[in-house]
């Protein structure tokens, strides 16, 4: 199964805004907003977090693609059934992993079959 690396082509991530905030909550602190924006972005709170989640997923997911060794895959992202889930690359405040986890935008074909 190849996965689009877009995360919102993807997944269907209702209030973005308010789980990153959650999200930042969750993790263990960090500037998630510029100093001194050089634009006006929707996101004025967390706009480093939104970035980062949009990478490290674009990143796994086509890592996930690559690879041929289904096992292998399995290191970068967990898909079963409509859901995918990754390491976020973030930890709490007590150093546990933070994990996203989706349900796929059923708005869109997001998923297709993979080729060898």
């Amino acid at each position: 199964m190849n996965l689009l690396p877009d995360l919102f082509s993807f997944a269907y991530v209702p209030g973005w805004y308010c789980q990153l905030d959650e999200l930042a909550g969750l993790a263990l602190p960090e500037p998630w907003r510029f100093r001194n924006p050089d634009y006006y972005t929707k996101n004025a709170d967390t706009p480093i977090l939104e970035r980062y989640i949009h990478s490290i997923f674009k990143k796994q997911v086509i890592d996930f693609n690559e690879e041929r060794n289904p096992e292998k895959a399995a290191d970068y992202l967990h898909v079963e059934n409509e859901f995918v889930c990754f390491h976020t690359g973030l930890y709490t405040r007590r150093y546990k992993a933070i994990y996203g986890c989706f349900d796929r935008n059923k708005r869109q074909a997001s998923t297709s079959t993979r080729t060898s």
